[in-house]
């Protein structure tokens, strides 16, 4: 599908990723689109087999980041930053900013000490566009959760 006609997309559960994909989503974000992408983004090939780069697989590049680890957590986090404050219920994914230009909005601020101020959303702009992922724990099939409810200005993010 042209996304061009989009200027933002959201990918809360794009667990699976096949290099097709990936290439798809990149264009769109170097024409100017903007991507927001849920936990577990880019964990599997097609095939439901384990990438070998980390988190987010083949968009690793494109993001700036990885995922330096998961944690399924027995308590809820709180994340805060940029985009605002939120409750973390599932999963923990720790980001790695990999780009100098990395920006990281909201880091871990509570529950557990061990998460505490470790990067938990980051965001690359290219060019005029820009990636985000957005690492918020999403209830099993409960994709609405799988980002925090963000007001942003015309045309950022």
């Amino acid at each position: 599908a042209d996304l061009s006609g989009y200027r933002l997309v959201l990918a809360p559960n794009l667990n699976l990723l096949d290099e097709a994909t990936a290439a798809w989503l990149e264009t769109y974000v170097r024409s100017g689109g903007q991507l927001v992408l849920g936990p577990r983004s880019g964990m599997k090939d097609r095939d439901n087999g384990l990438w070998r780069q980390r988190q987010p697989g083949p968009l690793s590049g494109l993001l700036g980041a990885r995922v330096d680890y998961y944690y399924p957590l027995d308590e809820p986090e709180r994340i805060h930053g940029d985009v605002g404050v939120a409750t973390v219920n599932t999963w923990a994914e720790v980001l790695d900013p990999r780009a100098p230009d990395v920006k990281t909005v909201a880091r871990y601020t509570g529950g557990s000490g061990w998460l505490t101020g470790r990067p938990a959303i980051a965001s690359l702009v290219i060019a005029a566009a820009s990636a985000l992922p957005c690492r918020r724990a999403a209830a099993a099939s409960s994709a609405p959760e799988a980002c925090p409810k963000v007001s942003l200005p015309p045309g950022e993010l």
